[in-house]
């Protein structure tokens, strides 16, 4: 619905574009409403209630009040340029990944070894998953070696062993 105008002594008067003499010519009459907002299309992160994007809801009433509408709207551009920044910039990783890859074939066709290529890449995450399991191989074999010292230990409180032998076994496992 909208406002009808109302003629008024202060709308009517002189320099309001509809006084006597001055008849109609432009600014003069109702003006028509202005122009809706832009519509920009917007990535949807999943369906909000009222969004005229995600359907309508439950009431029919797609369209909520002002402030949310443009809490929405301005939440909408910013995902938008976060979506387009993240899209910018994992292009311009593929890119710098094939001017790598140019460079050190270029480096290898002229004979130079070129440093690590897996400084921070998939080799340094192997090397870690490897040195990570030869940690775990080196506690299970610590943990049997302590099972068997106390197995050890507790013959030699009921000396079965005889305490020369458990001295020698002491001193090989110091060795190794």
């Amino acid at each position: 619905m909208t406002p009808r105008a109302v003629r008024t002594p202060s709308n009517t008067g002189p320099g309001s574009g509809s006084g006597p003499g001055l008849g109609p010519g432009p600014g003069s009459g109702p003006r028509p409403p202005p122009p809706p907002p832009p519509h920009y299309p917007t990535l949807s992160t999943g369906r909000s209630p009222g969004s005229p994007y995600a359907g309508s809801n439950s009431s029919g009433n797609s369209h909520g009040s002002g402030d949310s509408w443009a809490r929405r709207r301005e939440r909408d551009h910013d995902v938008n340029q976060l979506t387009r920044e993240l899209w910018d910039t994992r292009r311009q990783l593929t890119a710098m990944r094939v001017r790598e890859q140019a460079i050190l074939d270029d480096l290898e066709r002229l004979g130079e070894r070129p440093e690590s290529r897996d400084r921070n890449g998939v080799g340094s995450r192997e090397a870690l998953l490897r040195s990570e399991a030869d940690v775990r191989a080196e506690r299970a074999r610590r943990l049997r070696a302590e099972r068997a010292l106390s197995d050890v230990e507790r013959e030699c409180t009921a000396p079965f062993v005889v305490p020369a032998l458990f001295q020698a076994f002491m001193s090989i496992s110091e060795l190794s």
